[in-house]
């Protein structure tokens, strides 16, 4: 799940080259072989995996060995804004804390409507997962790195385009 930028590129290459051979296309990108597929990046199953995995801790599913890493948020008072289901760690170092599977956990669980986080079939929620592409990922293979600048966050308005 955490591998650097070249291992993605080289992953999405292979995966890439499949789809060209499957359909017999040398002028569509990759992109538009995977709209055509109906398929998602490798990435992007991965963070559908781990979502799934998330449900599970949610739900007291997941197996002993996974028992633990997600932890539930303990807090008992009124809900004014989203429900926090899984507490966020403290961060205090990038590798181990920032990058860490409990914070990407977390923060891509957030970006799950409610209607779906509080979804009690597995089902169902797999039926969900399957179909959805993750918006805004922040994990490193997702931040924008311009050569001689470093992360960069680009403007998406309609106005710059």
């Amino acid at each position: 799940m955490f591998y650097n930028r070249a291992m993605d590129k080289k992953i999405n290459k292979v995966q890439e080259r499949a789809l060209r051979i499957l359909y017999e296309n040398d002028t569509l990108n990759f992109l538009e072989l995977l709209e055509m597929d109906g398929g998602f990046t490798v990435h992007q199953r991965n963070i559908q995996i781990l979502l799934l995995e998330m449900f599970k801790a949610k739900n007291n599913l997941e197996p002993s060995l996974l028992k633990g890493i997600f932890q539930g948020n303990e807090y008992k008072g009124p809900v004014l804004r989203r429900s926090k289901v899984f507490m966020r760690p403290s961060v205090r170092t990038q590798r181990y804390g920032e990058r860490s599977l409990q914070n990407l956990g977390v923060i891509l669980w957030n970006q799950l409507p409610n209607d779906v986080q509080n979804e009690e079939s597995l089902h169902k929620f797999k039926m969900f997962i399957k179909n959805w592409k993750p918006t805004n990922c922040p994990c490193e293979l997702c931040i924008t790195f311009l050569k001689g600048l470093g992360k960069v966050k680009l403007c998406e308005c309609t106005d710059c385009k």
